[in-house]
């Protein structure tokens, strides 16, 4: 074929730019002449570049912190009347308080400091305007010590006989508060029954890592759930590790926020907690459970005790690094609720290989590991856990 540099090409330079066969459209809708010039001959092709409008910005508002990556989704009404989302490649993101935090071309956002800020989506004279609201939290806060009832409701499933089943109020002596929630309940039918604890909605700061609550169980293989809502009034639901089989004494259940139900990914922050669920298991007859502190940890928290380390996890889970964003070293931890070979990996946005990890077996328990990233560019980078027949991928930011 003809060298490209042999051939000249004219158009409208206001409508797009023309480099080796590729036409990139700018912001302007209309139809554009590509002519090609070579020697006496010449051709011509019509591009049309479509014209877009009423910018929509997704999630309007919402509340992330310093650790976690939030992705903008365009959508937009094209000329035919249309309306579809984007590449986010086309539009110019801005951050009105570059102290609070910062978005990149490709509108992902993360925070630095807490506040409130604005991000402007742009194309053309076209925008629409987000609300983030940055709430990095820290250490351990309580959301409820449990001290009333009042608020409080008790229901059950079709596996639940609710005529013996009650809600009450308890001493505790070796709480930071003096009481508890009681629940005695009768269990009937074959399978698992569910009873739902309600309670009035309360606002969670920030995004917090792990949800506690301390239970004193009955030895049965029961579970413990806490109920939440997303900013957008969807349902969530987030579990204990393991089920409660044991009644020596209240143990605090650290329950994943990784883990939540369902599994979607979609959960939009700020979250409500709504109340406690309790699956009693099929073999129980009757039985009480006692629930008390539910209470918040953040990432970065280092002052977990004795006892979470002693639960294997309950299933394989690749947690996001800390600190994210990071320069240049950041910590990545997993779950292996069984023993086996695995192996950690990082790679590029490219999908190139940067670095192993670590590539071993290993017992069934959580493991940290660091990521050196002094001799990487700055840029969004993948490490993947692979054990046994479980793999999962996560995103981590370099910024230097």
């Amino acid at each position: 074929g003809i060298p490209w540099s042999e051939i000249n090409f004219s158009y409208d330079e206001t409508m797009g730019s023309y480099n080796e066969n590729i036409f990139t459209a700018y912001e302007k809708g209309g139809n554009c002449n590509l002519t090609a010039n070579y020697g006496s001959d010449s051709d011509t092709v019509l591009i049309h570049v479509i014209e877009l409008y009423d910018l929509g910005i997704y999630p309007e508002s919402l509340t992330t912190d310093s650790s976690n990556i939030i992705q903008f989704e365009i959508s937009a009404t094209n000329e035919a009347g249309g309306r579809t989302s984007y590449d986010n490649n086309i539009f110019e993101f801005t951050v009105l308080d570059p102290s609070i935090g910062s978005v990149n071309e490709s509108g992902e956002f993360i925070g630095k400091m807490t506040g409130i800020t604005k991000v402007i989506v742009r194309y053309g004279d076209q925008t629409d305007t987000a609300t983030v609201h940055v709430e990095i939290g820290e250490g351990e806060v309580v959301v409820d010590e449990l001290e009333s009832i009042a608020g409080w409701g008790i229901s059950g499933d079709s596996y639940i006989d609710m005529d013996a089943t009650s809600l009450s109020l308890m001493d505790r002596a070796t709480g930071t508060g003096s009481k508890a929630i009681r629940v005695d309940y009768s269990h009937i039918g074959s399978a698992d029954g569910m009873i739902t604890l309600t309670c009035d909605p309360v606002n969670i700061y920030g995004v917090p890592s792990y949800i506690l609550v301390d239970v004193l169980a009955d030895s049965q293989k029961n579970w413990i759930y806490v109920n939440l809502e997303d900013a957008r009034g969807v349902d969530y639901t987030v579990k204990c590790a393991a089920s409660l089989r044991y009644n020596d004494d209240y143990r605090t259940q650290y329950l994943d926020m990784a883990n939540l139900l369902p599994a979607d990914g979609e959960q939009l922050y700020p979250l409500k907690i709504k109340g406690v669920n309790i699956r009693i298991d099929d073999k129980a007859t009757t039985g009480t459970m006692i629930v008390d502190r539910i209470r918040l940890i953040y990432p970065g928290w280092t002052a977990i005790g004795d006892d979470i380390h002693e639960m294997l996890p309950g299933e394989y889970r690749l947690h996001q690094n800390y600190p994210n964003p990071f320069n240049p070293l950041t910590s990545i931890s997993f779950d292996l609720p069984r023993s086996g070979n695995i192996s950690l990996e990082i790679f590029n946005v490219n999908g190139k290989h940067v670095q192993t990890i670590v590539d071993d077996y290993h017992q069934a328990g959580r493991y940290t590991y660091n990521f050196d990233a002094r001799n990487c560019n700055s840029g969004v980078y993948l490490y993947r856990l692979k054990a046994n027949t479980f793999t999962q991928t996560n995103k981590m930011l370099l910024i230097k």
